[in-house]
Formats: C-alpha cells, sequence, structure tokens
C-alpha cells in the first residue's frame, strides 16, 4: 500500500492536471491521501479543482478533516469559493 500511496502521490505531483488523477480516485483514497500530501502539492490540487469539485470534497470529509482542509483553504485564500 505504501509504494502505491507513493506512486499516487507522484503522478499528482507530477500530472499537468493534479485534479483528474485525484479524481479517478476512490473516496477514501481521496481523504487519505490528502493529508499525506506535501503541501506545495496540495496547493497545485486545490488550485487545479473547480469550485463544485472542492466544495463536494469538503463535504464528504468528517468534521475534524473538514476543519483541517479549510484552515489549508484559508491559508490559501479559497474557503470563500468552498462555503459560498
Amino acid at each position: 500500500m505504501e509504494s502505491q500511496t507513493a506512486d499516487t502521490q507522484q503522478a499528482i505531483a507530477t500530472a499537468s492536471s493534479p485534479a483528474a488523477v485525484f479524481r479517478d480516485l476512490s473516496r477514501a483514497d481521496r481523504r487519505e491521501l490528502f493529508f499525506l500530501l506535501p503541501e506545495r502539492v496540495r496547493e497545485q490540487l486545490v488550485a487545479d479543482m473547480d469550485q463544485d469539485r472542492l466544495r463536494s470534497f469538503v463535504q464528504r470529509l468528517d468534521s475534524d478533516e473538514a476543519t483541517d482542509v479549510l484552515g489549508f483553504f484559508v491559508f490559501l485564500g479559497l474557503a470563500q469559493a468552498v462555503l459560498l
């Protein structure tokens, strides 16, 4: 599993459209992987996701995870786009 996770992280980090790679993962894998990605890669991923995808991703998280993700979005200046 660790090598698969590392491969997926690398695929997201090097993709011209990280959101497309992320979107193809299962919901559980997206949840797990998002929190394992380096900050720079998370920034690239979030920047590549449209508002509907961001909102959908956050709505499927538990409250603690959603708080962590929204905090990251605030850092990137994207929280308003997700919350509206």
